[in-house]
């Protein structure tokens, strides 16, 4: 049985800036990627609710590890 190789994408210190977020969620290796994986420091900016919400938007393709960031979204 052999199995595809999931395509994964790590992102790291975007600190609550929704515009640089979405940018990078926008780019093909990204929007492609069956997971997404947040290193910390994703909330703690500007917009952090709505940095959140665009993080439960993705559909449980996103996990966040960071020190606080996994315990705002839920991951």
């Amino acid at each position: 049985m052999t199995h595809e190789p999931w395509r994964v994408a790590v992102l790291s210190d975007t600190h609550g800036v929704l515009p640089v977020l979405e940018a990078v969620l926008a780019e093909p290796e990204v929007a492609d990627a069956e997971c997404v994986v947040l290193t910390g420091d994703s909330t703690a900016g500007p917009l952090p609710a709505e940095v959140l919400d665009l993080l439960r938007e993705q559909d449980g393709r996103v996990g966040a590890f960071g020190r606080r960031d996994g315990r705002e979204t839920g991951s």
